[in-house]
Parts: structure tokens; C-alpha cells; sequence
């Protein structure tokens, strides 16, 4: 869970920040050194989750000193954190910071795991759920199908369920059946940073 993720981003984050067996100092705001500060953000993070206290969460889950610092240790946690806030602002209803939020995750995952991992699938899905333009709606699906379809293979029978949702959304955008593929792929399926761009910011013209 995020609960348990950021308690262990935060031990992590303090122990980069005060080695072990270095003397204890009273520290004021000034000498604080970043990788603490970063910490109490971790922990305001988690209270604001909490509390649903939306604006207070989009200031400091974009904090830079908090996010570069979680790149440099812990970038599981990263990726959950930006998805942890998609979530709460998808299920509050402000799609905008939801999209962004899933955007940032989509990228730290590409970084951190590969253009092609799995943990894409889901993120890319939800993003389709949070769609106004059925084009769009079918290019996010379709995306996380050629994930899935990678990953498990071609003729896994649990495609099924994935391929249905991607006909149906390009059916409501005018589109035909996707194509089915009857050889495995050559590898692991990839995606850039201009082909997350282009399905957020564009609608597909095909």
C-alpha cells in the first residue's frame, strides 16, 4: 500500500540523510541538509493522502527536492506515489491534476523499469477511464493491450477481456476491430516519452 511504501521511503530518505554513528546536532531550517527536509515532505505527503487534503497533496507531491531525492533512492516508491495521487484526484474528480499525476508515473516507470514493462498496463487503462475523446479513450486501451499481449504472450486466453474493451472503444470512435495477431512479437513492446505525449495531448486522426 502507499501507507506502507512511504514509511519505507521514509527510513530510507533519513538514513541517506543523517549517517549512521555521526553525532546528534541540534539543526536548524538553514542546515538542515535536503534529504531530511525531503523526508518531513514524505511524511506530509502521507498525512495529506490521509486526510484528502488534494491541494496541500498536488504542492508537495511535485516538491523537486522530494522527487529528485526518491529517484536517487527509491524509485518504486516514486512511481507509486505520483500513481497514489492519480488516484485520489481520479476518484475526487478533477481529471486534469489525475492526468498529469498518471503522466508523471507513466514516465518514472519507462525510466526506472523499461518502455515496455508491464506495470504500464494498469496506469495506461485508468488513464483511458479518465478520457473525454473516444479516440483517446481507444489509443490508451490499445496501448495497454500491446503491453499485456507482449508480456503474456499472443495466445493467452486472459487477452480476452482486454481486446473486448479496446474493440468496443474504438468502435465508439468510429474505428475498426484491432487486428489480431497471429505470431508472437519480436520483443517487448516500447514506448517513448512522445508516444505518452501524443496520446495525452492529441487525439489520433486514423
Amino acid at each position: 500500500t502507499i501507507g506502507r511504501l512511504i514509511k519505507a521511503g521514509l527510513a530510507v530518505l533519513l538514513l541517506h540523510a543523517t549517517p549512521v554513528g555521526a553525532a546528534t546536532v541540534v539543526q536548524t531550517d538553514q542546515d538542515t541538509p535536503a534529504a531530511l527536509q525531503s523526508a518531513v515532505s514524505l511524511e506530509a505527503v502521507a498525512a495529506a493522502l490521509d486526510a484528502n487534503d488534494l491541494d496541500r497533496l498536488q504542492a508537495l507531491a511535485t516538491d523537486p527536492v522530494l522527487l529528485e531525492q526518491l529517484a536517487a533512492t527509491d524509485t518504486d516508491l516514486l512511481i507509486e506515489l505520483n500513481l497514489a495521487v492519480a488516484r485520489a484526484f481520479a476518484e475526487a474528480g478533477r481529471s486534469r491534476e489525475a492526468i498529469a499525476a498518471y503522466n508523471r508515473g507513466l514516465l518514472d516507470i519507462m525510466r526506472f523499469r523499461g518502455q515496455g514493462d508491464i506495470s504500464l498496463a494498469q496506469p495506461m487503462e485508468e488513464l483511458a477511464a479518465l478520457a473525454t475523446e473516444p479516440l483517446r479513450r481507444a489509443d490508451w486501451l490499445e496501448k495497454a493491450f500491446i503491453i499485456r499481449e507482449s508480456v503474456w504472450g499472443a495466445a493467452n486466453p486472459n487477452l480476452a477481456t482486454y481486446r473486448e474493451a479496446v474493440d468496443v472503444a474504438r468502435a465508439s470512435a468510429g474505428l475498426k476491430p484491432m487486428l489480431t495477431r497471429t505470431a508472437p512479437a519480436d520483443g517487448p513492446a516500447n514506448f517513448d516519452l512522445v508516444d505518452v505525449w501524443y496520446a495525452t495531448h492529441r487525439a489520433r486522426t486514423d
